[in-house]
């Protein structure tokens, strides 16, 4: 037999071994329970601090368009008439001459507010949209008592402005009774780290980002610059013209009526690039040969270098029409 001290040899060695496997596998045991209890509780608390980051930003924009929209009938007698639907209590604020330029804490007079067809609410009612009927008779009333049609808003947004993103019959008021119809309106955007971001733009610039045929037409007749510059929000802090932003929303109509009152197809934006450029890069054929019939200079390079067909070719959007058309 086996000598009596090698007895138990080999089963301590084996019970050694058994011993570093089980700890070995309690700890890979741990530490796998330990990754899942950190994913499990870690996302959902990284998504929460960062949708509490986007919630403050949210609830600050809130405030602002909540403080647009509460009246206090002390210090904003034509808000608030406006809010009850009370002409009686509109004349007699008129009757006692209080003045009719007062402001929300948005910095919003009662034209502008109105114009604006603002939410009217209170804190005990239910939010609702201002009826259009209801916004007209009250526009009628406050441009007759002489209302300042050239406001602004504390964003610095003019009154004209808003009223293009409504009817024309109300851009069309305003105008009779004043507004400039080249007022630029500034408008500022605030992040996280609140630092403002400005965006500049002239009223036809805003008519033709809305694809508005008939408002461009109107502020056409009405003197608007053809060929001012605006610098949407858009654009990054970059500049572009009304015709550069009907040719990147592909309206032909628009891009006519531009051109027929005068717009240059051959002004440059802020990265030096013509109508053209957009025009090529979309495909459009139709505004492409537009833009060649009134003269747009297809030879022109921007300020990486590129014609308007090397711009397309890099967006691989060209077809053997555009081809044809842009090539030397």
């Amino acid at each position: 037999g086996l000598p009596v001290n090698n007895v138990y040899k080999e089963p301590f060695l084996i019970n050694i071994l058994l011993c570093l496997y089980r700890s070995l596998m309690k700890r890979t045991f741990t530490i796998i329970i330990a990754i899942v209890i950190i994913f499990a509780l870690g996302v959902p608390t990284l998504r929460y601090l960062l949708g509490y980051w986007y919630v403050e930003s949210e609830n600050r924009n809130f405030r602002k368009m909540r403080a647009e929209v509460v009246v206090d009938c002390e210090t904003m007698p034509f808000h608030c008439a406006v809010k009850k639907d009370s002409m009686k209590m509109f004349d007699e604020h008129i009757a006692r001459g209080e003045d009719i330029e007062t402001v929300n804490l948005s910095g919003q007079s009662a034209l502008f507010w109105t114009v604006r067809g603002s939410e009217v609410t209170s804190i005990n009612s239910p939010s609702l949209r201002m009826d259009p009927e209801k916004r007209s008779r009250f526009i009628d009333k406050l441009l007759v008592a002489g209302a300042n049609v050239q406001t602004k808003d504390i964003r610095e947004k003019s009154l004209l402005h808003v009223a293009l993103a409504g009817d024309l019959q109300t851009v069309k008021k305003l105008v009779t009774s004043g507004a400039d119809v080249n007022q630029r309106s500034n408008e500022r955007y605030y992040y996280l780290d609140e630092k403002p971001l400005r965006e500049w733009v002239y009223p036809l610039y805003v008519a033709v980002s809305y694809n508005d045929v008939e408002k461009v037409r109107y502020l056409i007749e009405k003197g608007a610059s053809i060929n001012q510059e605006s610098m949407p929000f858009s654009t990054a802090t970059g500049f572009e013209t009304a015709l550069h932003m009907s040719v990147r929303r592909g309206n032909l109509e628009i891009t006519t009526l531009l051109l027929e009152a005068g717009a240059d197809p051959n002004k440059l934006n802020h990265i030096e690039q013509t109508p053209l450029f957009m025009s090529a890069s979309n495909g459009d054929i139709a505004i492409t040969k537009q833009l060649l019939r009134y003269g747009v200079n297809k030879e022109l390079t921007d300020a990486q270098g590129h014609t308007a067909l090397e711009h397309a070719r890099l967006y691989k959007n060209t077809s053997q029409e555009s081809e044809r058309l842009l090539g030397q």
